[in-house]
C-alpha cells in the first residue's frame, strides 16, 4: 500500500492542474462563444443584405424587361414604316419610267 503522506500532495497537485485546465477551457469557450455570436450576427446581416439586393435586382430587371419590350415595339414600328416607304418609292419609280 501507498503512504497517504506521499499520495495526498500528488493528488492535490493533479486536482489543481485539472481545475486550472478547466478554468482555461472555460475562458476559451467563452471567447469562442462570443466569436460565434459575432459570426452569427454577420451572417444575419449578410442574409438581410442579400434579400435587399435580390429585391432591388428583381425590380431593376423588370424595368429593363419593360424597356426592352418598348424598344422592340419601336423597332418593329420603324421597320414597318421603312417597308411602307420602300414600297412607295418602288411605286413612284415604276410610275416614272
Amino acid at each position: 500500500m501507498t503512504d497517504d503522506s506521499t499520495t495526498k500532495p500528488t493528488l492535490e497537485t493533479v486536482l489543481e492542474r485539472i481545475n486550472a485546465l478547466d478554468q482555461k477551457l472555460e475562458g476559451r469557450m467563452e471567447g469562442l462563444e462570443a466569436r460565434i455570436g459575432g459570426v452569427e450576427n454577420q451572417v444575419s446581416a449578410l442574409r438581410s443584405g442579400i434579400t435587399s439586393l435580390r429585391s432591388d435586382m428583381d425590380a431593376g430587371l423588370k424595368k429593363v424587361g419593360r424597356t426592352i419590350a418598348a424598344l422592340n415595339d419601336n423597332l418593329l414600328n420603324v421597320q414597318s414604316d421603312f417597308r411602307d416607304f420602300n414600297a412607295r418609292l418602288e411605286s413612284l419609280e415604276s410610275q416614272g419610267s
